[in-house]
């Protein structure tokens, strides 16, 4: 492990880490679980891995930021499926850095053979960078000011979207 990736708010998945390697030469090639839990977990925070082709079974914890994987299967199948795993963040959470507090994550990965009770891996860690993305607002009208003391509307196509965040907006000027 060992890999950064950047993650901005409102846009598409990441992968956490597509060039983790894992080794375990006293298992005869099979692993039979593992974790990959976020470090400065935000309620939002998603973690998720296709598992498609392998016996390989994943819950995660939303509460938590834990993706537990489970089921015996090749090094192989177990280090593809790591490398797969992806971050998003649910906008209706908020913004991805916790209202800027949270502007990095650390990923711990571990994993296991399950031969003894010390079969656990060491931690891998791997970092995550999160950008918030403000609101934008798109105007454009043109109107005439007739002053007879009627109220005029000044743009009726004033657009504002907030990509990432719930779209509650908390202020604006004019």
């Amino acid at each position: 492990t060992g890999g950064t990736v950047r993650f901005t708010g409102g846009g598409n998945s990441v992968a956490l880490d597509p060039t983790l390697t894992l080794t375990d030469p006293d298992s005869s090639g099979l692993l039979n679980g593992g974790t990959v839990s976020i470090a400065g977990f935000v309620s939002g925070d998603i973690l998720s891995a296709d598992t498609v082709g392998t016996s390989i079974t994943t819950s995660y914890g939303a509460a938590t930021g834990v993706l537990t994987l489970s089921g015996s299967d090749t090094l192989a199948d177990y280090q593809a499926v790591l490398r797969g795993i992806t971050y998003s963040f649910n906008p209706a959470d908020g913004d991805p850095t916790g209202g800027g507090s949270e502007t990095s994550r650390t990923i711990d990965w571990l994993v296991t053979d399950g031969a003894t009770a010390n079969a656990v891996s060491n931690t891998g860690t791997s970092t995550l960078d999160t950008v918030h993305v403000g609101p934008t607002i798109t105007a454009g009208g043109t109107v005439a000011y007739v002053a007879d003391g009627t109220a005029t509307v000044l743009d009726s196509a004033v657009a504002i979207t907030d990509i990432d965040s719930t779209g509650a907006i908390h202020a604006a000027t004019v």
